[in-house]
């Protein structure tokens, strides 16, 4: 039962990314801007910006409030469906090559008790997991490029959602606020 719900958590995100695949504010953009707000979107925060060729924090800054909607936009609608694709093909064979490892070595590494409820985990509720942990990290790079693109009305919005100590969002949107109130401060 579990793994069904999970199933169809997957699949009625795939269709809200379909409904809401129109990114009206991304599309004004040339496609430079578009590159640099994807990269920053969907960056590894283990790499140096270095290694993908940009200082994107730089670029950021200097396009300014004119990003303000498109990652209000990106927020608000989270990933596109093309990177929720990509994102499940790759956790699908994250998931394969764990299991395979853990089949190998997890009971030694993890104990028996461990490894068999790691290998128990389905294919579906890892990719729910993963999908979940996605959109998390896309909709924090969101809010994290608003507290250097915003503006006075961004602050409002961002305390709003700061205030939600329920949502998961609530610590990015703090710290996006002191980005910008450092931002601000300085003009």
């Amino acid at each position: 039962m579990f793994q069904v719900m999970l199933a169809l958590l997957f699949a009625l995100s795939l269709s809200h990314a379909h409904a809401q695949e129109v990114r009206a504010e991304l599309s004004k953009q040339p496609p430079d801007v578009r590159q640099i707000v994807s990269t920053w979107l969907l960056k590894d925060c283990d790499l140096p910006q270095q290694a993908v060729g940009l200082n994107i924090r730089s670029r950021l800054t200097e396009l300014g409030q004119r990003l303000e909607p498109v990652f209000w936009e990106a927020y608000n609608l989270g990933p596109t469906v093309q990177e929720i694709e990509q994102m499940a093909t790759s956790a699908r064979t994250a998931y394969a090559a764990r299991q395979k490892w853990l089949r190998e070595h997890g009971e030694e590494l993890l104990g028996r008790e461990e490894s068999q409820r790691q290998v128990n985990v389905g294919e579906e509720e890892f990719l729910a997991r993963e999908l979940q942990n996605y959109t998390t990290v896309y909709k924090s790079a969101a809010l994290a490029a608003l507290g250097i693109t915003g503006t006075e009305q961004t602050l409002v919005r961002l305390r709003d959602i700061a205030a939600n100590q329920q949502s998961l969002d609530a610590s990015t949107a703090q710290e996006a606020i002191r980005s910008l109130g450092d931002r601000l401060q300085r003009r």
